[in-house]
């Protein structure tokens, strides 16, 4: 069997991100984006790589691919833009036409058990995909792939860049590797499309290959895959190193935030009614919704120092839940429960009901019921120190630049001040790779400063979409040139939503098997349900 790698694009967002290597050099959480790919086919020798003469000139390419494995034939092409099709056709004469044949893209990785995938082409596929379905935190994303209509395992039809039905979730996704019983069922079909001119996107795509051969009779599979890991744009591996690194760290950053003790009053504000799960069928409410072994307010608060006072702003049909009142007395320090009959008008409206009796002169810090992190509590503590305000903000976070409407958005300069905030929208006129998501937690230097200016904020009738948000309070201060700074988190975890849940919930299975985390000091199996 042949392993195919086209490597000849150019790898044009990467450019523009500023990356100097072709992107199969691009390291990918410490290796390099190819070793990664070559990785994914175990015991295999029979390779041909195929990179472009600009890239062969000016970069070490050649040298890689020739360590990696060095009996492999390197074929180099004039640059090109026309997909990888194009460059498939100028290798025909490394492609035996009685071989097997993979063609596998260089920008993604997989969890599969490559002997059984081998032992499922017995099947006698003429051609066959691996792809994913169900969810898969880059399909939230509006990057669409090739889609495949099926019945169990047989392919019926592909179409590349669009899918069959509404809802992308339910079918299967191609991950970009193409198997070919025969290379000269691969290179025919090649030829077909470029002769007929039938591009996508101005580009001629492998999946495009696979459907004259499902539309000339042969029998196409798809091999379902568990996890699927997509590089393909700057923001794609930046996501995928962020949850790597940040679920490396979260054991450890858990046992640092037991052990750190935070001088501000802790506020959470959880007076909604997470209505978003409710209509997806948790029959949990939010805070107590199971998060890596238990409910997420006690997740949420594992990811803070420890305070000496917190008070939980909740609904009283929450509060007077046995299972939440389990997590209050597990939590260190004082806790106390604000129980309210009903929602307010707003985050910050709830917040500022969490004040009441709390002296003028005391730190405070606001933070949600459904948001994790991991951060540098010694830099926080240094920011504490010289600001009337501080916002706890985010970088690169995939879903909010998908949904920019649904966050608060910042810039800020070298020195952490903020300069401009925007609440549910972007700030006007800066690229949105270059803000920072507002994540929820503040923290102000005193409570007067926090009364003064939610009082003004109300006077104003300062809402947006109807509510007040503490969000709102940021963006007037940074306008009356008060002392805001932007704390920028390691990793922001929300679990605010269902998809976030299940975002984390993949990484955490992906990076740490699956295991529960800890909270309070207790081990988290002891957890109430």
């Amino acid at each position: 069997m042949l392993i195919f790698v086209p490597m000849a694009g150019f790898g044009d967002r990467y450019l523009r991100a500023g990356f100097k290597e072709p992107k199969p050099l691009i390291p990918v959480d410490g290796r390099a984006m190819i070793e990664r790919v070559v990785d994914c086919f175990p015991g295999e020798e029979r390779f041909l790589f195929c990179v472009n003469a600009t890239h062969a000139k000016t970069t070490n390419v050649l040298d890689v691919l020739r360590h990696l494995k060095p009996s492999a034939p390197v074929v180099i092409t004039e640059p090109h833009k026309d997909g990888p099709i194009r460059t498939l056709l100028a290798c025909e004469e490394h492609i035996d036409p009685e071989e097997e044949v993979v063609l596998n893209y260089c920008d993604f990785g997989v969890d599969w058990d490559y002997q059984a995938w081998k032992s499922w082409l017995a099947k006698g596929w003429d051609g066959a995909m691996s792809g994913y379905r169900g969810f898969h935190p880059h399909s939230l994303g509006p990057t669409l792939y090739a889609y495949m209509r099926s019945d169990g395992d047989n392919v019926l039809e592909i179409r590349e860049k669009h899918h069959f039905t509404d809802n992308k979730f339910n079918e299967y996704a191609s991950s970009g590797l193409y198997y070919f019983r025969r290379g000269r069922a691969l290179l025919e079909a090649a030829k077909k499309l470029v002769l007929r001119g039938e591009r996508v996107n101005d580009e001629f795509y492998v999946s495009m290959a696979m459907q004259l051969l499902l539309e000339e009779g042969g029998k196409v599979g798809v091999y379902p895959l568990k996890h699927f890991y997509q590089w393909g744009t700057p923001e794609d591996l930046r996501d995928y190193e962020g949850w790597a690194r940040a679920m490396r760290r979260l054991d450890g950053f858990y046992d640092a935030m037991r052990k750190t003790r935070s001088p501000a009053l802790h506020v959470i504000p959880m007076a909604g009614r997470g209505q978003r799960f409710a209509e997806r069928g948790y029959p949990d409410p939010k805070p107590l919704i199971p998060t890596a072994g238990a409910p997420m307010i006690a997740q949420s608060l594992a990811c803070l120092p420890t305070p000496s006072r917190r008070i939980l702003v909740a609904l009283r049909e929450h509060a007077e839940d046995a299972r939440f009142k389990a997590v209050v007395e597990r939590l260190h320090g004082d806790t106390r429960v604000i129980p309210l009959d009903g929602v307010t008008e707003g985050q910050a409206c709830t917040a500022e009901l969490g004040l009441a009796g709390v002296a003028d002169d005391q730190p405070v810090l606001f933070a949600p019921c459904d948001t994790g992190y991991v951060f540098d509590e010694q830099r926080l503590a240094a920011m504490e120190r010289d600001f009337d305000l501080v916002v706890f903000a985010a970088k690169g976070h995939l879903p909010a630049l998908w949904r920019p409407h649904m966050y608060g958005w910042l810039t800020a300069g070298a020195d952490g001040r903020v300069e401009r905030v925007a609440v549910k929208k972007l700030v006007d006129g800066v690229p949105a790779m270059e803000q920072q998501v507002v994540t929820g937690t503040f923290w102000f230097k005193d409570v007067a400063t926090f009364r003064r200016e939610f009082a003004a904020l109300i006077a104003d009738n300062d809402r947006v979409n109807g509510e007040f948000y503490i969000d709102t309070i940021a963006r007037r201060m940074v306008e009356a040139g008060k002392r805001v700074a932007a704390f920028t988190v390691d990793k922001y975890v929300p679990w605010g939503t269902p998809e976030e849940l299940q975002t984390f919930d993949y990484w955490n299975e992906v990076f740490r098997q699956g295991r529960p985390l800890t909270f309070a000091g207790a081990d988290a199996s002891s957890t109430p349900a």
